[in-house]
């Protein structure tokens, strides 16, 4: 993968080329749609052939970035990247905003049916500390605020043993003293 660098009125904007010269197999792709899902609900998700490709690239290990239009299913593919990987542990999903939070934490609870309730947790600055560490310890799938959640491992609430994945939404927001860096770090 390699980073396209543009300039935009007096500032740089990185750009990800999410599909570089090299080509996915299309068993690969195919693979990923036969298998079926592990705790999706597959009569909710709709996937088309660019999702599967960006989820095949994504799964292929290395840390990754997609980038695409409003209304694209991104959060399709990171409820794909995170069925396959909820296997080997739990997944963080980091949104800039409560609201966002809060839409992720719906839809991940309406299409993960092979997750109860408990399993599915949300952490904002909203819910006490208290709580906040119930919710670590029940959850395989928390969806977080990232300062939340970087204050909860500044404080050891939680960490990040046992974490599998971390979903960076908004990642055009890393940047400088933004949490998103030291959580990445």
């Amino acid at each position: 993968m390699k980073l396209l660098r543009t300039r935009r009125r007096d500032r740089f904007t990185l750009k990800l080329n999410l599909f570089p010269q090299e080509t996915v197999p299309f068993d690969r792709i195919k693979a990923l749609t036969e298998e079926g899902f592990q705790y999706l609900d597959p009569d909710l998700i709709q996937l088309r052939d660019y999702q599967a490709a960006a989820t095949a690239i994504i799964l292929g290990g290395q840390n990754s970035g997609l980038n695409l239009d409003t209304a694209r299913g991104k959060t399709i593919v990171a409820f794909l990247v995170m069925d396959k990987v909820l296997a080997q542990g739990k997944v963080v999903f980091l949104a800039p905003q409560t609201a966002l939070c809060d839409q992720h934490f719906r839809r991940a609870k309406e299409r993960f049916a092979g997750l109860n309730g408990e399993e599915i947790g949300m952490v904002t600055g909203d819910v006490g500390p208290k709580n906040r560490l119930t919710v670590y310890e029940k959850s395989r799938v928390v969806v977080a605020t990232p300062q939340t959640f970087l204050n909860d491992l500044k404080a050891r609430r939680t960490s990040l043993e046992g974490v599998a994945l971390v979903i960076f939404d908004e990642i055009q927001l890393a940047s400088r003293s933004y949490a998103y860096i030291p959580i990445a770090r």
